[in-house]
């Protein structure tokens, strides 16, 4: 069975933005679609939201859309991941 987690929105405050928080949520709700049993994540944003493409970007989630940005992981390096406290960033 084929089944994504989606998350449609995700928002952190502008006084705790660059803490890395964004980062974690992403990593957490990534991580629970792998232990529910899910085969890929996806989150979206805005075209005009640049720091979460940003984020999303360095996470190394791979864009699929254009109007409304669709960001997909794979799920099949779960296995890798779950040996690590955050995800692969890009350097």
């Amino acid at each position: 069975m084929h089944m994504k987690a989606h998350t449609e929105y995700l928002f952190v405050k502008e006084a705790a933005r660059g803490q890395g928080i964004g980062k974690k949520l992403v990593h957490a709700a990534i991580l629970a679609s792998y232990k529910k049993g899910c085969n890929g994540y996806v989150i979206s944003a805005s075209p005009l939201n640049k720091l979460s493409n940003h984020v999303y970007k360095v996470l190394d989630l791979t864009q699929k859309k254009k109007t409304r940005i669709d960001y997909v992981a794979d799920l099949s390096f779960m296995e890798q991941m779950m040996k690590t406290t955050t995800p692969k960033e890009k350097s």
